[in-house]
């Protein structure tokens, strides 16, 4: 949030007053908010308490209206829209690449406990997820030096819904050529690459980030503390892979 906004919002009143009722009272209704003052409030809200917001729309265009005024002030990081599954479609249970990601990204962020604010359409809200538990099961932090069996990696994003692919392009996809892994979590920004030491052959380098250095059986590009997989069955009407 700008500085100066920051300030001015600190130095009203009403808007202390919001503050100091809501640590003291838990709950509070607010009105009078119009436009993208709604926005403002939600961001300054986030911004001052330190705490994640969840902000429920009663339709997904008012969801969208909102988040995108919200990331304007907020930072467009500090977001997330929580996307409906469109059960309308002709193919309803066709592949929604977008709505897949998102989802995933939404409630991987939830699970890290990173402060954002989240806007949820009612649609959304009454959608099935996936469980907690499983969700977490696949985020694993890693950092260069770490060592991973390659087939069993390669075994886990599949089990996690990744799409073992020739060439990687999309959230979701991985590919593996011998000592060479190439992997685009959902919730990144691009695609990175894993070698294993003594791959003389290794193609040329991934997309950003380009940061690597081959050490003892398999090492992450720095900076990429973890990934979440993408879950193929997080619409909630599929089979989810049994647990053994």
């Amino acid at each position: 949030m700008n500085p100066e906004l920051q300030k001015l919002l600190q130095a009203d009143p009403a808007f202390r007053s919001v503050l100091e009722r809501m640590d003291r009272e838990g709950e509070l209704r607010v009105t009078g908010l119009k436009g993208s003052s709604k926005a403002l409030f939600i961001a300054a809200l986030h911004e001052l308490t330190g705490r994640p917001v969840a902000v429920l729309c009663a339709g997904a265009e008012e969801a969208r209206t909102l988040a995108q005024d919200a990331a304007f002030f907020a930072g467009g990081d500090s977001v997330l829209l929580m996307p409906p599954w469109d059960l309308m479609l002709p193919d309803a249970l066709s592949s929604q690449k977008d709505v897949e990601r998102e989802r995933i990204r939404v409630l991987s962020t939830l699970i890290e406990n990173n402060p954002s604010i989240v806007i949820i359409p009612r649609a959304a809200l009454l959608q099935k997820v996936v469980p907690r538990g499983v969700v977490a099961g696949f985020i694993a932090p890693v950092s260069i030096g770490d060592a991973i069996d390659r087939d069993g990696f390669a075994a886990t994003l599949i089990d996690g819904g990744y799409r073992r692919v020739p060439l990687v392009e999309e959230g979701g996809d991985f590919s593996l050529r011998g000592n060479v892994i190439d992997v685009y979590p959902p919730t990144a920004p691009g695609p990175y690459r894993l070698l294993l030491e003594g791959d003389d052959d290794a193609p040329s380098p991934a997309p950003e980030p380009d940061a690597l250095t081959p050490r003892r059986d398999t090492v992450f590009a720095d900076g990429w503390p973890e990934f979440a997989s993408l879950a193929a069955w997080h619409l909630g009407l599929f089979e989810q892979p049994e647990q053994e």
